[in-house]
């Protein structure tokens, strides 16, 4: 699974990513946040959205079709 990051911003101390995940499995990217928290450069916190359950897999008949 490959992560590539859309747009990243930070407010505060607090750094914000959103993402999209790509994989052949996957029948469309899936994309989510993240949000990382930050004191002194060292993460102390991490608040994520992200839903295994929302990934839309690709059936096993199309995989057959590529």
């Amino acid at each position: 699974m490959k992560f590539t990051p859309e747009q990243t911003f930070t407010v505060g101390e607090t750094l914000n990513i959103q993402w999209k995940a790509e994989a052949e499995f996957l029948a469309e990217p899936y994309r989510d946040s993240d949000a990382y928290e930050t004191h002194d450069g060292l993460m102390v916190a991490m608040v994520s959205t992200f839903k295994g359950a929302d990934l839309k897999l690709k059936t096993a008949a199309s995989s057959t079709r590529q």
